[in-house]
């Protein structure tokens, strides 16, 4: 099999681990860019029910800067992990030649069985791509019980992440130099085992998460001077070696409203593009509780050095807007791209691009 480069990027923040090792997250990648790679990825909307359709976006970047195009193949993977896998998800998503793999079809009682079909679900070239998201997704890789497999009884559903979250494994192969990259999007599934009480409760105040926003960048140099706000498209500048201090902001969120037990409907939440408040079930306690979002910052440059890779507030810090860091401008002259990519716990996703020029 000829060599690839295999990165992850997965919204519950977790790590792949194949036959030749494990392989990390976006989060834990080089902040350095150095060669053409995808940074992050986003779904529209960040939460999405089975059947229903999909806009994924990817920030692809070089060098150069940030890129309108790319040679991507999106394709859901619909291989349902084992449960012996450590990794969340299949390896054979992973795979090179994965389009080329099929998977046998659960026949219903008295009906023969189907046809393989490819573990690979197609849905676009480029940048973007769109696509409904698949039937099965929260009986594959959701809380319903999966189909069973000929001969087997039915599997196990699949556990919800820290947040009660379940995803969708979305793959993305970059033909140019053989790396895959692989999306989890948050699906809306049920709540499947919880009584008809909790489930009424909870359906009451749930709401589909939104993607958070970056509200600004301000950026200020260690001897104060050149006080800035960075914006998309806004040059910053700087001197060689100059060490600018960073601080990263976004909105602040209202809690969840309040609802009355006897009502049978309760007022919409609102959408927030900050760390939103979230009504989450607890599958152990079998209670439910209204919980905030975390939030985490992915720095990355084309030249310089952060102080940290990457930074961000807890669900207890959520009153908290905003996230400081630093970087050290390099020693040469010249133009350096800065990307900040910001994730809320809930697969959410924002980024923006800053232009800065270095000049004495």
């Amino acid at each position: 099999m000829a060599h690839r480069k295999l990165s992850t990027w997965l919204a519950a923040g977790s790590i792949v681990c194949i036959a030749a090792g494990c392989v990390p997250d976006v989060e834990e990648a080089d902040t350095l860019v150095v060669a053409p790679r995808v940074l992050a990825i986003r779904s529209e909307p960040a939460q999405i029910e089975p059947r229903d359709e999909g806009t994924f976006l990817a920030l692809f970047v070089s060098p150069d800067g940030t890129h309108e195009e790319a040679p991507l193949n999106w394709a859901f993977c619909n291989a349902r992990k084992p449960l012996a896998e450590l990794g969340p998800v299949n390896p054979l998503c992973l795979l090179e030649n994965a389009h080329e793999i099929e998977q046998p079809v659960p026949a219903a009682d008295d009906e023969e069985a189907e046809e393989p079909e490819p573990i690979l679900e197609e849905i676009g070239d480029g940048i973007e791509a769109a696509g409904d998201v698949p039937p099965d997704a929260c009986r594959l890789f959701g809380p319903e019980r999966p189909p069973p497999k000929d001969g087997e009884p039915a599997g196990r559903p699949v556990d919800a992440d820290a947040t009660g979250g379940y995803y969708q494994p979305l793959r993305v192969f970059n033909p140019d130099d053989d790396s895959v990259a692989l999306y989890q999007a948050r699906l809306v599934c049920g709540l499947p085992g919880a009584g008809q009480a909790i489930t009424r409760a909870f359906n009451r105040r749930f709401a589909a998460n939104a993607n958070p926003a970056i509200a600004e960048l301000v950026v200020t140099s260690d001897d104060d001077r050149a006080l800035a706000v960075a914006g998309e498209g806004e040059v910053t500048r700087a001197r060689p070696g100059d060490s600018l201090e960073l601080e990263l902001r976004w909105n602040e969120c209202e809690p969840l409203p309040s609802c009355d037990e006897d009502d049978d409907e309760c007022e919409t939440p609102e959408v927030c593009t900050g760390a939103e408040s979230y009504i989450y079930y607890d599958p152990l306690s079998r209670v439910l509780s209204e919980r905030r979002e975390g939030m985490r910052v992915s720095w990355f440059a084309t030249g310089g050095a952060f102080r940290n890779a990457r930074t961000g507030r807890t669900e207890q810090e959520a009153d908290t807007t905003n996230s400081p860091n630093a970087w050290t401008a390099p020693d040469e002259e010249g133009d350096v791209t800065l990307w900040t990519v910001l994730r809320d716990d809930r697969g959410g996703v924002a980024w923006q691009t800053y232009p800065l020029r270095i000049e004495r």
